[in-house]
């Protein structure tokens, strides 16, 4: 019996799971501790996904020769720092019912949209869509504080969308030049 398990590996490698434990660990937060919560979590989720990896695939491949690629490794957890310094900035705004706070939260949601736009040229889009909706959901609950609020949550995040495309679509391209250039 197979198991289709694109959908879950979509996920694994969308940034959806990533932005959705950013906003877990630092909306509301105070500024500094935001930015330092945010490298430290994406950080260890980094770490990891690879160490983790690794593990998963030496046991589905035993035998097989897979190592942790530290250059990978440690560029990942470089555009973390960077990428999380300024995101928990951002998102430490997320609760607020000012400007700021529906600018922040509306980011995130235009984000979430922008990954799932980036990785719909690929099957098993279904389980990165339905958590995408989820992500959504919970950055609406930790975000929105009125009808008005959500309103214009949802006006900013479909501009907010197309520069979140470049966003998350900056490390990938990153990580190709790196290799590229190691070559």
């Amino acid at each position: 019996m197979s198991t289709d398990r694109s959908g879950w590996k979509k996920l694994a490698h969308s940034f959806t799971i990533w932005i959705v434990l950013v906003v877990a660990v630092t909306a509301g937060a105070p500024r500094r501790h935001a930015a330092v919560r945010a490298v430290g979590t994406l950080i260890a989720a980094v770490l990891a996904f690879y160490w983790g990896k690794a593990l998963v695939y030496g046991v589905e491949y035993a035998g097989m020769p897979y190592e942790i690629d530290v250059s990978t490794t440690v560029l990942w957890c470089a555009m973390a720092i960077a990428g999380c310094l300024i995101a928990g900035f951002l998102v430490s705004t997320i609760g607020r019912s000012d400007i700021r706070g529906t600018v922040a939260t509306a980011t995130i949601v235009g984000l979430l949209v922008a990954d799932v736009v980036r990785q719909s040229s690929r099957s098993g889009l279904g389980v990165l869509l339905l958590a995408t909706v989820v992500a959504i959901g919970f950055v609406g609950i930790r975000g929105i504080r009125s009808l008005r609020q959500g309103l214009q949550v949802a006006a900013y995040a479909i501009p907010l969308a197309g520069r979140g495309f470049m966003i998350v679509s900056a490390p990938d391209f990153l990580e190709e030049v790196v290799i590229r250039l190691s070559l």
